[in-house]
């Protein structure tokens, strides 16, 4: 997912490619899960790399964008930023992994939110 100030150019897109994003600044995280993405034509913030909290709220102000799973992109999202897909950006996966012994209707709940369930979606 790209990050980007709610009124930036970039958020008019439903979808971002890498080229879209040449002459962006690309804001640095500390906490990167993703490893730096290669972006052609863009430049890399001329400060440190912050955590992924704090990169959001720069990015909000205009200063920059930067690259995350949409997980962190949904988790930290602020009334003044938005994202998009990168659609040829870095993927990441995301597992959930416990004992089947201990399944429980609460862990079967968690699994059907992690997947996009709601109470009234059928499985």
């Amino acid at each position: 997912m790209v990050v980007a100030a709610a009124d930036s150019h970039l958020m008019a897109a439903e979808e971002l490619t890498a080229a879209d994003l040449a002459g962006e600044v690309v804001i640095g995280l500390t906490d990167d899960v993703l490893g730096a993405p290669d972006l052609p034509g863009t430049t890399p913030a001329r400060f440190a790399a912050l955590p992924t909290d704090q990169a959001i709220a720069v990015a909000a102000s205009g200063v920059g964008i930067m690259i995350v799973p949409m997980s962190l992109a949904r988790m930290h999202h602020r009334k003044d930023a938005d994202h998009r897909v990168l659609a040829d950006g870095p993927t990441s996966t995301v597992a959930l992994v416990w004992p089947r012994e201990r399944t429980t209707p609460d862990v079967e709940t968690f699994v059907g939110i992690v997947r996009g369930r709601t109470a009234n979606s059928s499985r």
